[in-house]
């Protein structure tokens, strides 16, 4: 069980990761990703996984994080079910 103020940990570390981060850097995605998914989180993490193929449609990176994480949670909610 999570911390009542995980997500708003969470929220905050990738927004001060953000700020410092190079614009192509992913890795205040893949912590916000990490985070939401650990939390369960899984329809914000389908929409941050949107927003990356929309912005980044051309980064390998990306591309691949998104197919990571698309089938993870496609596993997850298979589990559920």
């Amino acid at each position: 069980v999570p911390a009542p103020d995980a997500m708003a940990r969470l929220e905050a570390t990738y927004q001060d990761l953000r700020s410092r981060a190079a614009a192509d850097d992913l890795e205040p995605e893949t912590y916000l990703l990490a985070g939401l998914f650990e939390l369960r989180e899984l329809d914000r993490v389908e929409r941050l996984l949107a927003d990356l193929k929309q912005d980044r449609p051309r980064n390998p990176e990306a591309v691949l994080l998104i197919s990571l994480y698309r089938k993870a949670v496609k596993n997850l909610r298979e589990a559920r079910q």
